[in-house]
């Protein structure tokens, strides 16, 4: 209760070294204090303080018998997603891919921290320009997605456009229309014609048709009211 108060507080979020002048707390608390301050960070977007913070709760997690503990992934996904934040991929893919390998190999390629962590290299790889490993790791989170929780699933969707928008970069859009046009059916079925995610897929349906001269009325039509 304690921690989760300071987490909360303006004082954590001003100076992370508040973890360390708990001594009398167990470093694996401090950890996951850490880790919560340095999201904090990144959603102010101060990323340069939220690898800080991160750094803080690695040092106090990585011991010899964490090597494999989901804590441990955790904080290896966040400076990642950091990195790739503050422009910085292949600092991005390091971290994450550490975070996939302990993910894989305490839950296998089933389980959804995994697709997660699969799908965000695929992000990496997409921002390097490299579509086609972007597909490989966009259309393995996709598969594992749809095995757990089906079709009708906002990471589903989701899914469907990145694999969609990394076909658009290798050139292949008839390709890439197709699963962008799956990611809209899902998302108009579960969340309506006016969510932003609906917005997004069809932005990127409209710059694929655009690019190879194909009409947009037939995806303009339904939402006029956007």
């Amino acid at each position: 209760e304690i921690l989760r108060c300071l987490v909360g507080s303006e004082m954590c979020i001003r100076d992370s070294s508040i973890c360390r002048q708990l001594q009398r707390v167990p470093p694996q608390y401090l950890s996951g204090a850490c880790n919560s301050i340095g999201t904090i960070y990144v959603s102010q977007g101060k990323y340069d303080l939220a690898l800080q913070s991160f750094g803080e709760a690695l040092d106090m997690r990585r011991e010899p018998h964490d090597a494999a503990h989901p804590e441990l992934a955790m904080i290896y996904s966040n400076i990642g997603s950091a990195h790739l934040a503050n422009g910085e991929p292949a600092q991005a893919l390091e971290y994450l891919t550490r975070a996939y390998g302990i993910y894989r190999k305490l839950y296998g390629e089933e389980h959804p921290d995994t697709a997660e962590t699969c799908n965000s290299i695929g992000g990496v790889y997409y921002t390097q320009g490299n579509c086609e490993k972007a597909l490989e790791y966009y259309d393995r989170a996709l598969q594992t997605v749809r095995r757990l929780f089906g079709e009708e699933y906002p990471d589903t969707a989701l899914g469907y456009n990145n694999v969609g928008v990394a076909l658009q970069g290798m050139g292949k859009p008839d390709q890439a229309l197709e699963y962008q046009n799956k990611a809209l059916e899902i998302v108009r079925e579960l969340f309506g014609e006016v969510h932003p995610h609906a917005v997004r897929i069809l932005n990127n349906i409209g710059t694929v048709r655009i690019l190879t001269g194909l009409s947009l009325l037939h995806i303009s039509e339904p939402t006029r009211h956007l």
